[in-house]
């Protein structure tokens, strides 16, 4: 449709002259509906990703103890293994051929001696010694005694051990437990939709299907986030609840109650052996005494004699305890419980004590090394949790050490973390490392996009009586999602989030799902509700690790 020339000047004229409205016609013109974030102090955490190497925290390699010929092989590569389990085995027949002749030659001095001190002498001897063995047998009675009840000790201290440890996991999974539950409580008293509702049904809820209400995915995955922290730590869903976090209580308690039982048992083992070692020292002494006795009846000469025998008797029975332990040096067994990791002989090879047989590891610990740079390494401390990622499974780790020393290939601070029960870790593979790497609680965090700059001067738009005015603000640290305001901001006002071509300092703006003809000021439940579930979804937002940038900026 071509229009006039006078339709032309008239709409020109409205443009440059707003038709000469009053100013009681300009409030009359519509207001610009925007979205509004109630600003809130908060904790921004920025994560970011390293490369990082996994390798076991002990691993041994096995080198023979001997020299000769392979015989046998006991294991191959990713086989489990004990701490005493025999690996492999040389060629021992030499060895053996030594230990008899050793035992041969013991045999025949024995009985050297029992004809040098034969006779009537032998039979006096013989008295006295009944003597001596009774003594030594009840020497070695008590010293069994004795013995047996320092073993019972190293098992009463790992009996506290074993029970301090089920105590502290009971403490855990408490700790764990009350501080989920405080979580979900804070989300209920947030979210009307969870309100009575149980974690478990919670968790099976989706947006806007329940009562009216409108939990909304956020809502959603701060649920599902606070199941699996629960799982994570071992713990059913339904433990995050009052009576849950009661009964992880009453076991608690109950671990401490075995830590005590256990270290009364410790006691009584230790005074056990207190007894022993007085029955022995008693024990000694008698068989002291009868010793002396024979050396009276037998008189100096045929003492010295007997003892000069006995010297040279003692002397072959070293040899043949030599003997029997070059025998056990052609028998390697494993130093330590672990995996095999990779084997390098073969039956019939020849080895020797420099020849790299196997080499074992220890998975039950991980450790992961990565570097960072300075400013990061400043920020971690040991004791910090990280996120080690491999093949999208995740693992649980601690820092450990925080290297205090630069690398001058990499410019950056080598970094150490443990990773317990690593399973699917393998020695020498690369992992991703994730850490919360900065923290700035300094200001106010609002969404990241209502933030608009001029000149490279940052500023927003904040609802005030009904109208959008503009803010000067100084930022912080942000990252995809989120940015700290400084300064400019005070907590409680609402920040406009939403963009519009329209908007503009002094703007007339509605606040989606407020009354437009509300003329006391006041606002209805739903724009409360709406408020509050704003709020709640910016602190949610803020405390996602997750879905943080992997780059802080300034």
């Amino acid at each position: 449709m071509v229009l006039s020339a006078t339709a032309c000047m008239l709409i020109a004229s409205m443009v440059l002259g707003g038709c000469n409205k009053k100013p009681e016609q300009e409030e009359e013109t519509s207001a610009l509906t925007v979205d509004v974030k109630v600003a809130k102090h908060k904790e921004l955490v920025i994560a970011e990703t390293y490369v990082g190497t996994a390798s076991a925290q002990q691993e041994v390699t096995v080198y023979p103890t001997a020299s000769g010929e392979v015989l046998q092989v006991n294991v191959k590569s990713g086989d489990a293994v004990t701490e005493g389990q025999q690996l492999f085995k040389l060629d021992d027949e030499s060895a053996r051929l030594n230990l008899k002749n050793a035992q041969a030659g013991l045999a025949s001095q024995q009985a050297q001696v029992d004809q040098t001190l034969g006779g009537q002498t032998a039979l006096n001897q013989q008295k006295e010694q009944q003597g001596i063995d009774s003594a030594e047998r009840s020497a070695d009675t008590y010293a069994r005694s004795a013995k047996e009840a320092e073993q019972n000790i190293a098992r009463g201290e790992r009996a506290v051990e074993n029970a301090a440890q089920d105590r502290d996991e009971a403490k855990d999974k408490y700790e764990t437990a009350k501080s989920l539950l405080s979580d979900w409580e804070d989300l209920q008293d947030d979210v009307d939709a969870f309100d009575g509702k149980t974690l478990s049904a919670a968790n099976a809820m989706t947006v806007g299907s329940y009562d009216g209400t409108n939990p909304t995915a956020s809502d959603l995955d701060d649920v599902a986030d606070i199941v699996s922290d629960a799982r994570d730590a071992g713990l059913d869903p339904s433990s995050i609840s009052e009576s849950g976090v009661d009964s992880l209580k009453l076991a608690l308690r109950s671990q401490n109650r075995a830590v005590d039982s256990a270290k009364d048992a410790l006691q009584d083992y230790r005074r056990s052996e207190k007894k022993a070692e007085d029955a022995e020292a008693n024990a000694d002494a008698e068989l002291d005494n009868a010793v002396a006795n024979q050396e009276l009846t037998d008189g100096q000469m045929l003492e010295e004699q007997r003892k000069a025998l006995q010297a040279g008797l003692a002397s072959t029975a070293v040899g043949v305890e030599q003997a029997q332990y070059a025998l056990d040096q052609y028998t390697t067994k494993s130093p330590i419980t672990g995996v095999v990791e990779s084997v390098s002989i073969d039956p019939h090879d020849t080895v020797g004590p420099s020849t790299a047989a196997m080499i074992i590891t220890n998975k039950d610990s991980m450790k992961i090394d990565f570097s960072v740079t300075e400013t990061v390494r400043d920020n971690l401390s040991v004791g910090q949790k990280v996120k080690v990622i491999k093949d999208d499974k995740k693992y649980k780790g601690t820092i450990t050490e925080v290297g205090e020393m630069l690398d001058s290939a990499t410019g950056m601070f080598k970094i150490q973390a443990v990773v317990n029960g690593g399973d699917g870790l393998l020695n020498g593979t690369t992992v991703t490392v994730k850490v919360d790497s900065y923290r700035d609680d300094s200001g106010i965090v609002i969404p990241y996009d209502a933030v608009y700059y001029s000149n490279g001067e940052p500023y927003i738009y904040v609802v005030e009586d009904g109208k959008a005015v503009r803010r000067d603000v100084e930022t912080g640290m942000f990252d995809e999602k989120h940015i700290v305001i400084a300064s400019g901001l005070d907590a409680g006002e609402q920040v406009i989030t939403s963009w519009s071509a329209d908007l503009r300092d002094g703007a007339k703006v509605q606040v989606a799902g407020e009354e437009s003809d509300s003329s006391d000021g006041d606002k209805s439940e739903e724009i409360k509700e709406t408020e509050k579930e704003a709020g709640s979804q910016s602190d949610e937002e803020a405390d996602d690790s997750d879905g943080n940038t992997e780059k802080a900026g300034d």
